[in-house]
């Protein structure tokens, strides 16, 4: 069988280990082949794959900084804080402390 064992892989595409085998549990790649032995084996596809994987999160981290400069000052981003308190600013001392406001 054709392919390279998850190691190499890491090494020419990036993510580590653990990663690709969250990638794999999550579905974000499909299973790849394995040895008789129960090794994974990645092909071509496989390694195009976990290489557009890594490149789609660099643009994501570049977009999340782009939107993040775009904020004005002094703002948190929208979605950055939970539901709760974007309804409700007093409502962080309440989490934090436990009391409720009279």
């Amino acid at each position: 069988m054709r392919g390279q064992f998850i190691g190499k892989a890491s090494r020419d595409t990036g993510p580590s280990i653990d990663t690709i085998r969250f990638y794999e549990k999550v579905g974000l790649i499909e299973h790849p082949a394995r040895t008789s032995g129960e090794f994974r084996i990645f092909g071509v596809r496989d390694t195009r794959e976990l290489h557009l994987i890594r490149k789609m999160l660099k643009l994501m981290a570049v977009t999340a900084v782009l939107a993040r400069m775009e904020e004005p000052r002094g703002r948190a981003p929208i979605g950055s804080m939970p539901i709760g308190i974007r309804a409700d600013p007093t409502a962080s001392s309440t989490l934090r402390s436990g009391r409720t406001r009279s």
